[in-house]
């Protein structure tokens, strides 16, 4: 097969090879559903407080990582290094301020008694 013009402006055909399925059926699936998975379980091991600090600071593990591994570059001195570390700071206070909101209660609705998860306790009208 092959595609439109290449991009390097040639105008050369771009010879596309076939789709690697199975490849990209192993990836999707370990990817995305055991990721996701794994992920579920390990927020139902934890506190719902640290469940909820962790949501808000993926971003900032992920930057963190691609920053390590060199796939993403800060230069503080210039506009996008300035911008991605004012996103990396946005995601820690909103984790701190989610994680540590002594506030009103946002939504009305039922709340449980119990301590158990909502399994077996009452239910009281807020």
């Amino acid at each position: 097969r092959t595609g439109g013009p290449s991009s390097s402006g040639g105008g050369e055909p771009v010879v596309v090879g076939p789709t690697p399925w199975r490849a990209l059926s192993v990836l999707a699936f370990t990817g995305i559903f055991v990721n996701q998975l794994l992920f579920l379980k390990g927020l139902s091991l934890t506190s719902p407080v640290v469940a909820g600090a962790l949501q808000p600071c993926i971003p900032v593990f992920t930057f963190l990582l691609a920053v390590t591994l060199g796939t993403e570059r800060v230069s503080p001195r210039r506009k996008d290094g300035a911008l991605k570390l004012l996103g990396v700071l946005l995601c820690v206070v909103g984790a701190m301020v989610t994680s540590t909101w002594q506030g009103d209660v946002v939504f009305e609705g039922f709340e449980n008694d119990g301590d158990d998860g909502g399994a077996g306790g009452s239910r009281r009208r807020v």
